[in-house]
Formats: C-alpha cells, sequence, structure tokens
C-alpha cells in the first residue's frame, strides 16, 4: 500500500538542529585543534633554548623557564649596557659622541637608580646623555625619560601616534606610579629613520600590534674585534581583546624580512623576563675568552623569536574566536 505521508517543516526541524550542532562541535573542535597546532609549532622553534618567548606569549604554564635575578648594571657589549630591574630594563647605547638610552624604565626613581647610578658604576657620565629612545607609549618606558632630560638635557623620541596615545592616557588616568612621568613632546620616530650620535647609527621600523606607535631597531654591536646587529622588538604583549592581532603579525613579517637582510644576529628587548636576559646573562658573566658571545644568535635568531610570537598570537586568536562563537 502506497505511503503518502507529506514531510513537512515540522519533521524537518530536528534534523537541522542536529546538524547545526553537529557542525557548531566540529567547529569546536576544529578551532581547538588549530590552536593546539599553532601552539606546538610554537614549541618545536622554541627548543630548549628559547622557552622565555614560548611561555612569555603562548601562555602555557606547564612549561617552566630559567627564572633567576637579572645583574644590574651589566655591560653586554663593548657598547652597550643592561640597566634596570628584573621587570622591565633600560638599555645604554655608548657612542663616541654620548649615550642614547633606550626605553627610560617607568619611574624617575628607578631612573635614577638603575640608569645614573648604573652608568656611573661602570665609569660613565649621565650628563652625556643626549638621546632618550621610548619604543612604545606605555608608562613602564616613558615614566622615567623626564627626570634624565632635566638632568642632561637629552632629546626624547617616539613616534607621533604613541606621544598621543601616552598624553591622552596620562590626562585620563595619571601616573600608575609616584614618580611616573611624560615629558613634553619632543622628537619624533619615523618609520624607517635613521639617528646617527658619533659613530653610531640606529635604524628604525614601525612595528605597530603592541601598541598603535610600537617602534623596533636595527642596532649595531661590537664584542672585541666583531661586530654585530642587535633587533630591538618594542613591544611583546598582545591579547586578542587589546590588541590589532592582524596588524601585530604583519609587524612580525615585515621585521623578519628586514632584519633578514641586514644580518641581524642578536636579539635584544626591554622586559628580560620576555626573553633570555637571565640565562644569558648568567652565560655572559661565566663566559672565557675562548667562548662565543652568549647574546649572539646567529642570523636565523631573531627569525625564530618572532615565528614564536606568530604562532603563539595565531593559538590565542584561534582560542579567543572559539569562546567567542
Amino acid at each position: 500500500m502506497q505511503n503518502n505521508k507529506r514531510i513537512t517543516m515540522g519533521h524537518l526541524l530536528p534534523v537541522f538542529r542536529f546538524i547545526i550542532f553537529a557542525m557548531v562541535s566540529l567547529a569546536g573542535k576544529t578551532i581547538a585543534a588549530e590552536a593546539d597546532i599553532h601552539r606546538a609549532r610554537a614549541l618545536e622553534l622554541a627548543g630548549s633554548d628559547m622557552l622565555h618567548f614560548y611561555v612569555g606569549r603562548c601562555q602555557d604554564n606547564s612549561v617552566t623557564p630559567i627564572t633567576g635575578p637579572v645583574s644590574s648594571p651589566m655591560q653586554t657589549f663593548d657598547n652597550l649596557i643592561f640597566l634596570g630591574p628584573n621587570n622591565w630594563n633600560a638599555s645604554a647605547l655608548l657612542t663616541s659622541e654620548g649615550i642614547i638610552i633606550m626605553d627610560p624604565l617607568e619611574t624617575r626613581f628607578e631612573a635614577e637608580e638603575y640608569i645614573v647610578n648604573g652608568l656611573r658604576e661602570l665609569g660613565h657620565d649621565p650628563a652625556d646623555i643626549v638621546h632618550i629612545v621610548v619604543s612604545h607609549g606605555h608608562g613602564d618606558h616613558f615614566g622615567g625619560a623626564k627626570y634624565l632630560q632635566e638632568l642632561s638635557g637629552a632629546d626624547v623620541y617616539m613616534s607621533e601616534i604613541d606621544w598621543d596615545m601616552a598624553e591622552r592616557d596620562m590626562a585620563e588616568n595619571g601616573p600608575r606610579k609616584p614618580g611616573q612621568e611624560l615629558p613634553e613632546r619632543n622628537k619624533l620616530i619615523e618609520n624607517g629613520m635613521v639617528l646617527t650620535l658619533g659613530d653610531t647609527s640606529i635604524e628604525f621600523i614601525f612595528t605597530p600590534g603592541h601598541t598603535p606607535g610600537t617602534v623596533s631597531s636595527l642596532i649595531p654591536l661590537r664584542d672585541g674585534d666583531n661586530e654585530h646587529i642587535g633587533g630591538y622588538w618594542g613591544g611583546s604583549g598582545f591579547s586578542p581583546t587589546g590588541t590589532d592581532l592582524n596588524l601585530y603579525q604583519n609587524s612580525i613579517r615585515r621585521f623578519i624580512n628586514i632584519a633578514e637582510a641586514r644580518g641581524v644576529d642578536v636579539i635584544l628587548g626591554n622586559h628580560p623576563n620576555n626573553d633570555m636576559t637571565i640565562a644569558r646573562q648568567y652565560l655572559l658573566a661565566e663566559r672565557s675568552a675562548e667562548e662565543p658571545h652568549p647574546y649572539v644568535v646567529g642570523e636565523g635568531g631573531l627569525t625564530r623569536m618572532l615565528g614564536i610570537y606568530e604562532s603563539c598570537l595565531m593559538a590565542v586568536q584561534a582560542e579567543f574566536n572559539q569562546q567567542s562563537n
């Protein structure tokens, strides 16, 4: 007997619901798997010597990198001095006509304790500071600039967009700590600009992402008769809610291309806990005359570091996408 029973939308609705539920579940698993793939790639790139980069950026607390206090002041190269506490740091670049300070710490008190006293401890005069470079407009990197500027008359450089951001934030929220001060707007960093002081030239590359106007640098370094180029990544942190992740990723790829073309073989930064400063300082202190410089990671080192950053960024974004859907 022929069955003439009609199939209605009421009959199909449970099927549609099941299909949609299955698609959503599979999509969630796909995104989770995607995050795991990116994180595994980052861990592979990190190996045993770059776990600081992996842990800091991939937010994987199951892996423990080397930890410990940093030494400050510390002469890391013939023309570069590490200055600062464990959380963030400044660098002093020594030239034939004065000193360039990179990222002058968070407060005038830190600038005095670590930069001024540190330079004097190693036989340098803080009055010889000619330029102060701020990689991005967060208070932990510009807060000591005004004090150093008053002390030495130095110029302060920052990108225009981050001058705007820093001025707006200070006007709305005030200083985060006593002694954190924003200097009056001074010099502007432009993309591709070269800052020369005596026998030393720094090249600036815009790498927005951490902030809208983050600037990274290429810095010439000397170790006896050996010359190197440091890649100074201006802003490390990122988050899916506070960062334009696509912009950050584009900055990573652009800086990799430039660093590879220039032969960058040293990684530099402004947060010792984000990079290998702790381990490298120990190795440098124990280094014999025959041993290679522990800060020199070879021309592929910065590419590896930024590859870790990119893979971690993609993992964090995949997880955020899953939570948002």
